[in-house]
């Protein structure tokens, strides 16, 4: 098997996970707390740009941390900065779909989460095939 194939599975599996969990979790809230979001298929991109920037992110990660004898901790200092940026244009741009923001105001910060998405992608086809053989 390819190790590039592997990452990529890894990726997908972990993504279908993330969305399966962000919509039901957002099945959740909507039943116990009410429906408070206005502009439900931004908010619904959101939940899945999320799902796949995490588990692109966080597969390279532990992938790389696997590799180390203390991996927990190596994972925790690797994914603070990285998942941080991430998660604070999420927030913002979830925050507009929550209020029922014109979608253009999202735009930059759609933007910038597809790109650490697709740059977060092409590192792991690029280095999963060292951190293999490692």
């Amino acid at each position: 098997m390819k190790p590039e194939a592997l990452i990529l599975a890894k990726i997908l599996y972990n993504g279908l996970l993330m969305v399966a969990i962000g919509t039901a979790g957002l099945g959740l809230y909507a039943l116990v707390m009410g429906f408070p979001v206005q502009d439900m298929w931004l908010y619904l991109a959101l939940v899945l740009l999320a799902a796949l920037g995490f588990s692109c992110i966080l597969t390279l990660i532990s992938s790389i941390a696997a590799q180390a004898s203390n991996s927990s901790t190596l994972m925790a200092v690797i994914g603070f900065p990285l998942i941080l940026p991430f998660l604070l244009l999420l927030l913002k741009a979830s925050k507009n779909a929550l209020d029922g923001l014109a979608r253009s105001q999202s735009l930059n910060e759609i933007q910038t989460l597809t790109a650490i998405i697709v740059l977060s992608l092409a590192v792991s086809m690029l280095l999963f095939r060292f951190i293999w053989r490692g």
